[in-house]
């Protein structure tokens, strides 16, 4: 089964990319180490119906039909001799390509075409933290820098490319790096094609800016892990005239094409990834000690991947002895724990409790060393470190006899232990003796006596700690004070006391600065009591002095005029009742026609349940019923006798 690699395609608009992507699957001129390349056919049905219900899987299948689409539509253009557009801005191509060398034997690999306008370090924020994304998951970068025009001096391959390095310089990766200086025919003739080309060296790229490129690159994952290849995917170009008269490079062969260094980069990105696996598997040796008591089941998965890796080079021996020689060491660990575990089942009732103590004390051995020679460890992690030191030393050899003779002795631990505090005593004291910062000095003295609580200097930076503080204190409380003094509004001294009391505990100015608060807080307390109370003196109905008082209250509801605003209410809410109460019976008494007093009556009563004159109302009220059933009374007798 061929091996498969995910590299991402990277460059800004009209660097090249899909005329490269293209020339990978056209006819070409033989390769002068055979190295070979295509086009692997879509082996997926395009999906069907609503897009919004695709699942993944259909989603890549869609792209994978579009790209495929793409390329031949531009390997159509090239044959035609017309120039195909770039890559679109939020649309991402997949291909899936084969390549094949003498070395490496045949591989495949997915290359995603990113859109130019993606690698602009301006661009939209969503389209860079997805190009981040795509990235984590490539086994390498390819990093197009098409080489500059001859006859065109202006500055627009070097914003290019700038553009192309601040974008990269962002963006985090850590695998190889393939930077192909492609358009290489525009420097010089092309040079007779008969041997594989080979990296370039930074004083071999065209100019300063690609220079910088290159070393930002290299920098950012390692001089191994990044190389330079010319490249020129067509050949020799001629210029032309389009249809709208804009002169552009063409092919100046096509079928089979002239290319020229195009799969070298391929080439050299595979074989630094095998060998990176490689490496890694050799490296992983370290990580496994003979004497640990189990085979390990991720040691017997490394034994075994031994063959696959193998296969990764074919035709080179040394390689495959690289292989062997690891293999061969992964196992002797094997047969070496192997043999020491039945050891150790054959003794197991006289070893089990000093094995499981060992290995604890391994493990945390390991913890102890990871945090003492770590320059970056925190404080508490360091402390942990030499407390477990400290309470090893002073164990009893009977409570892990195989620690002692497996993992470390007392005599070690106890130097290690001394070495550790001597050596972090030495970096903090030369931290207080260094730092011309009165406040640094400060922070790196505290640091010393919380670090060092029985330290050989603890006397002397204690005194330094003291000193440094009062000096502080006393500048601290100048510049605080200054401020207080220089104010010059109430509002702006009010706030430099206040500041002054929160940051200066019982300084020297305490209670001059409480008595500038309280006189100023008071004046300013007064004043908004005048000015709440103002509107209730000025209040000129009942209505009025009820809003206005209440108003008040609800400010100040404990202010020096709260009673009285309080009787100011009760008495103008008694002054509104007896005002509607007049209002209401005032048309009872002025009436002078008998219905419209009962009407007037009637009304009173409803608008006034309760008010003073119920009494008088409800006598007008029985008065007309009673006038009303004698009138009827009266009727009805005289129709009595009219009738008789």
């Amino acid at each position: 089964m061929h091996r498969k690699y995910k590299f991402g395609f990277l460059g800004l608009s009209g660097s090249g990319k899909t005329c490269i992507l293209a020339a990978l699957d056209m006819q070409r001129r033989a390769h002068p180490a055979a190295y070979t390349s295509a086009l692997l056919p879509v082996d997926v049905a395009p999906p069907m119906g609503d897009k919004e219900t695709w699942t993944d899987a259909q989603k890549e299948a869609y792209i994978l039909h579009q790209s495929s689409e793409r390329l031949s539509q531009v390997k159509k253009q090239l044959e035609q001799g017309t120039v195909p557009m770039g890559t679109e801005l939020s649309y991402d191509f997949i291909f899936d390509y084969e390549f094949s060398s003498e070395k490496t034997g045949t591989f495949q690999a997915r290359i995603i075409d990113y859109g130019g306008e993606l690698v602009n370090p301006e661009g939209y924020a969503p389209e860079k933290i997805e190009l981040r994304e795509k990235l984590a998951g490539m086994d390498g970068l390819f990093v197009l820098a098409p080489a500059p025009h001859p006859t065109k001096k202006d500055k627009a391959i070097s914003e290019f490319l700038n553009l192309l390095q601040n974008t990269l310089t962002r963006i985090a990766f850590e695998q190889p790096i393939v930077l192909l200086i492609n358009k290489w025919d525009r420097i010089a003739p092309l040079p007779e094609y008969t041997v594989s080309q080979q990296a370039l060296k930074a004083d071999e790229l065209p100019t300063t800016e690609h220079r910088d490129l290159y070393n930002a690159l290299s920098n950012k994952v390692g001089e191994k892990n990044c190389k330079a290849f010319p490249l020129s995917a067509f050949g020799e170009y001629e210029q032309r005239s389009t249809a709208e008269g804009k002169e552009t490079e063409f092919p100046k062969h096509v079928n089979p094409l002239a290319s020229f260094g195009l799969l070298e980069g391929f080439i050299w990105l595979t074989q630094r990834l095998d060998i990176i696996r490689l490496e890694n598997y050799e490296q992983q040796i370290t990580h496994y000690k003979k004497w640990i008591p189990y085979p390990s089941r991720t040691l017997s998965t490394l034994i075994r991947q031994s063959k696959e890796i193998t296969q990764l080079f074919p035709k080179e021996p040394e390689m495959s002895k690289r292989v062997l020689w690891a293999r061969q060491q992964y196992s002797g660990i094997w047969k070496y724990r192997l043999i020491f575990l039945l050891s150790i089942l054959l003794s197991l009732p006289l070893i089990g409790v000093g094995t499981q103590q060992a290995y604890q004390d391994n493990q945390n051995y390991k913890e102890v060393h990871s945090s003492l020679n770590d320059p970056k460890a925190q404080f508490d992690d360091v402390k942990k470190a030499e407390q477990w030191l400290e309470n090893y030393y002073y164990t009893s050899p009977i409570s892990h006899p195989f620690s002692w003779i497996f993992v470390v002795s007392n005599k070690t631990a106890k130097l290690e232990l001394e070495q550790s505090r001597d050596q972090r005593e030495q970096r903090l004291w030369q931290v207080i003796q260094n730092t011309p910062s009165l406040e640094n000095r400060l922070q790196a003295g505290k640091n010393y006596l919380r670090a060092l609580p029985n330290g050989k200097r603890l006397a002397q930076v204690k005194t330094i700690v003291l000193k440094d503080e009062d000096t502080l204190r006393q500048q601290r409380e100048v510049q605080w004070w200054q401020q207080v003094e220089q104010a010059q509004t109430e509002i702006a001294k009010l706030e430099a006391a206040r500041q002054y009391l929160e940051n200066i505990y019982d300084g020297i100015h305490k209670a001059e600065a409480e008595s500038i608060v309280a006189q100023i807080e008071n004046k300013w307390r007064e004043l908004e009591e005048q000015q709440l109370w103002q509107p209730v003196l000025e209040a000129n109905s009942p209505r009025l002095q009820i809003e206005t008082a209440q108003s008040y209250l609800q400010e100040k509801p404990g202010g020096q005029h709260a009673a009285e605003a309080q009787m100011l209410i009760v008495q103008a809410k008694a002054l509104l009742r007896e005002q509607e109460e007049l209002r209401w019976w005032q048309p009872v008494e002025q009436a002078t026609a008998w219905l419209v007093k009962v009407e007037k009556a009637q009304a009173y009563l409803e608008a006034m349940p309760n008010g003073k004159h119920v009494a008088q109302a409800n006598i007008i009220l029985v008065e007309h019923e009673t006038r009303y059933q004698t009138e009827d009374l009266g009727k009805g007798v005289i129709l009595e006798m009219v009738y008789i």
